[in-house]
This record gives structure tokens, sequence and C-alpha cells, in this order.
């Protein structure tokens, strides 16, 4: 086996840090069945990284797209984003643009845009005095308990069990 073989380089790796990051900050707080949902979340890691070798294969052109929605969701994800704005942004169509996005990242643009919007309210909830109610305006939510249903589904828990592990 020569050193080519063993080097690789994630497109993901914004995700992945901030996935370690919920990681460890579980792994820390020892809450509630932390080692069940450390375990899930290893398995959700191992399964990406999998995932994401397996597509090493995807043609660069359809990468590139992808690469181009991101970096649109990332600068834009406190607006209200529809799949057909993603369309026009690559002037593709918006079923196409959702098959190449699930093909290339594994999950929907708004599957994305949701664990983008998450990352950043964690970070909020532990960074600033900002209450759940703010945070989700902040971010473009319709309302707090859509944004608390998003977030429970991203990381496992409400927001609320974030901040008793801040201030605790």
């Amino acid at each position: 086996m020569s050193k080519n073989d063993l080097s690789w380089a994630t497109r993901k790796f914004d995700y992945f840090r901030k996935r370690f990051s919920l990681l460890y900050q579980h792994w820390i707080a020892k809450s509630p069945l932390y080692e069940f949902t450390c375990q899930g979340m290893v398995i959700e890691l191992y399964g990406s990284l999998l995932l994401e070798l397996g597509q090493q294969d995807i043609p660069a052109h359809k990468r590139l797209i992808v690469s181009e929605i991101e970096e649109y969701i990332q600068s834009r994800f406190k607006e209200d984003i529809k799949i057909g704005q993603l369309a026009e942004l690559v002037n593709l169509t918006p079923n196409y643009v959702s098959n190449i996005f699930k093909e290339v990242t594994g999950q929907s643009p708004i599957e994305y845009l949701h664990q983008h919007r998450v990352a950043v309210a964690r970070e909020l909830l532990l960074r600033s005095d900002m209450k759940i109610a703010e945070i989700s305006d902040y971010l473009g939510f319709c309302e707090p308990a859509y944004f608390n249903r998003v977030f429970k589904k991203v990381t496992g828990e409400p927001p609320s069990a974030l901040l008793k592990h801040r201030r605790s």
C-alpha cells in the first residue's frame, strides 16, 4: 500500500467538525443517556465518512454544483431559501438540483440548511444571552415551535436542554 492510498480529504470538513464538537459536548455533559447518544453519533459519523468515501466516483461537475449551492446556503442561511432559488443559481431544474445535492451530500438542500442553522443556534445558545425565541427569529425560522422541532430532529434534544447544560 502506497502513501497515496492513505491520503484523503473530506469535502464536508465543517460538518464533521461540528458533529465531533457536539459529540464531545454530549460526552463531557454526561446528560441522561449520553452514552447511547454518543454511540449513535459515532455511528452516524462513521456512516457519513463511508458514504463520502463511496462518492469519490461522483463527477467533478456535480461536486462543483453542490459546492456552489452550499456556499449560497451558508451565506444566506437566515433567509427563506427555496429550492427554486437554488435551481436558478446553477441554471438547472429544481428536481435535478435536489437529486444532485442528495447524491453528493447524502441530504437534501433543506436538511443541509437546517443542519447549518442548528449549528449556528448551538453556538448562540452556548455563547450568547439570546433567548430561544430570539435565536429562532434571528435564524429565519417562522416560529419558535418549528425551530424547536428542527433543533431536536438534528441534535436529538430540544434547545432548552442545551441551555440547562450551559448553566450547569
